[in-house]
């Protein structure tokens, strides 16, 4: 496997473990904001950390047996979204370097098929596409 494909499979599986961490996180805050009777927009902050209130509310969902949110695959997720980012990054071939390595001068190379000699292949550009036009 080439590290592009590994980084494009690791900025997909990045992206599901983010989006299914935003969705437990919301459904388990407005459960969390219906039994306490109140109309509040889930914390922020309770996405990515378990610091402060948000801690409280996870040990108190734990004690009564809920499955509360915890943030550890938002973050596995977020981590493999970013090294699946940069490896796709740098293991990109450049397009510059492949127009550079493409071009003769101003005449465009264009590479022999496979099985098929130079010497084959000099003889048949030089009939299909003649330097003096006709």
């Amino acid at each position: 496997m080439n590290l592009f494909r590994l980084g494009t499979a690791l900025a997909v599986v990045g992206v599901l473990l983010v989006g299914g961490s935003v969705a437990w996180w919301q459904k388990f805050y407005a459960e969390v904001a219906a039994f306490a009777g109140a109309q509040a927009d889930p914390p922020l902050q309770c996405l990515y950390s378990v610091a402060g209130p948000c801690g409280q509310v996870i040990e108190l969902a734990a004690m009564v047996g809920a499955n509360p949110y915890r943030p550890g695959l938002f973050w596995i997720g977020a981590v493999a979204l970013v090294i699946g980012g940069v490896l796709e990054f740098a293991a990109r071939p450049s397009r510059r370097a492949a127009d550079a390595d493409r071009r003769e001068g101003e005449r465009l190379v264009v590479p022999g098929p496979d099985g098929v000699s130079s010497e084959e292949w000099e003889r048949f550009k030089a009939a299909a596409f003649p330097k003096e036009k006709p």
